[in-house]
């Protein structure tokens, strides 16, 4: 049966510490508890926690950079973090991503998930998984990178839409455009967290036969795309 692997030791990169990101983290962090096939949790984000945020939002501390108080939240819990209080770009992808690492993407703009999708182009082993949602249903997809070749689709491929962002990078936003962000509701943002963790333990442990996941909240269903041939994605 055919296999794709990454190395053995790799850095763990959560970009976006928002809806998902701040539910993905505390049970993520107990499961690597005691693991030894990563080096470091690194957590990116340029925003900075707002009370607004706490309907749908881990929040530890008002007006602190999401990256740095998350990270120094779970440091006072135990726990080895590192953070970059920026947003991912095209200019500091490769100081952030590394050969080999496992990149959790869960960013609420296609324009980063379109910068990071070409930008994958410069890399010969990396594992992406990103999530996303709209008001009641959302997908994980998995991208993978071995020996310079992709292995799986693209996102943009799987997702076209992607390649043509309606929105923009973070980065490139005014203030006023920061202020404005689609509803989302906790219980979603907290489902997709729990399907990216999912498939985070399912490539470390036998492996997985797919590259994507949907599920809508509202009637409980999930399907997922598989990969055939045989093949199965590993970290």
């Amino acid at each position: 049966m055919a296999g794709v692997q990454v190395s053995d030791i790799m850095n763990i990169v959560i970009i976006g510490i928002g809806g998902i990101g701040t539910h993905l983290l505390y049970p993520l962090l107990q499961y690597l508890r005691g693991e030894d096939f990563y080096e470091n949790i690194i957590l990116v984000d340029g925003d900075k926690f707002e009370s607004k945020n706490k309907d749908r939002q881990i929040v530890p501390i008002i007006g602190v950079n999401k990256a740095d108080a998350t990270a120094r939240y779970y440091r006072e819990l135990g726990f080895e973090l590192n953070s970059y209080p920026e947003y991912l770009t095209k200019d500091n992808i490769k100081r952030i991503i590394h050969e080999g690492d496992v990149v959790l993407v869960c960013v609420d703009n296609n324009a980063t998930r379109k910068m990071l999708d070409i930008s994958l182009h410069g890399y010969d082993e990396l594992t992406v998984i990103s999530g996303g949602n709209e008001l009641h249903d959302g997908n994980v997809q998995v991208v993978q990178v071995k020996e310079g070749m992709h292995t799986t689709p693209t996102m943009i491929e799987n997702h076209p839409e992607i390649g043509k962002p309606t929105d923009k990078n973070p980065n490139d936003m005014s203030c006023q455009e920061l202020q404005h962000s689609q509803p989302q509701i906790s219980v979603v943002n907290a489902g997709i967290a729990d399907i990216m963790r999912r498939v985070f333990f399912g490539l470390h442990m036998e492996g997985i036969d797919y590259n994507e996941t949907y599920v809508n909240f509202k009637n409980g269903n999930i399907r997922n795309v598989k990969l055939g041939d045989g093949k199965r994605l590993r970290i």
